[in-house]
């Protein structure tokens, strides 16, 4: 009887550690998964007929949501934003802030459609700017 017992006992706690290994492994890897998606990866041709030069394709940019460095700002926005809304001065708005130098972007309505008309001043206000 006390065999069985330990032999119970033992694959009982043999499957426990197995099962704590693999729920603490799974956590460890789905966090470095998160950290690797938050960084922007080059993607480059890897061609042998290329002696000197490794040329650039694309990047591969992880959505608005994956990046943490934009989410509290983000948040910040979009409560200033339904506060606006709450009080009755604003109708619609769209925010899209891109950091050029990084590659990282967020956007609140950032596919919502407006008329053109207004959009354009964007343009001519960014030829002005260039121009001095």
């Amino acid at each position: 009887m006390k065999k069985e017992h330990i032999i119970i006992v033992g694959l009982f706690l043999v499957c426990f550690g197995v099962l704590a290994g693999y729920i603490i492994g799974t956590n460890y890897e789905h966090k470095k998964l998160l950290e690797n998606l938050s960084i922007i990866h080059p993607i480059r041709e890897n061609d042998p007929s290329y002696k000197f030069i490794n040329p650039l394709l694309a990047y591969i940019i992880p959505d608005s949501e994956e990046q943490e460095d934009f989410k509290k700002l983000k948040q910040k926005i979009s409560d200033v934003i339904d506060s606006e809304k709450k009080q009755g001065n604003l109708i619609n708005a769209s925010v899209f802030l891109s950091d050029l130098n990084a590659g990282r972007w967020i956007g609140i309505n950032e596919n919502q459609k407006y008329n053109p008309a207004s959009i354009l001043k964007i343009v001519i206000m960014k030829k002005v700017c260039l121009m001095l």
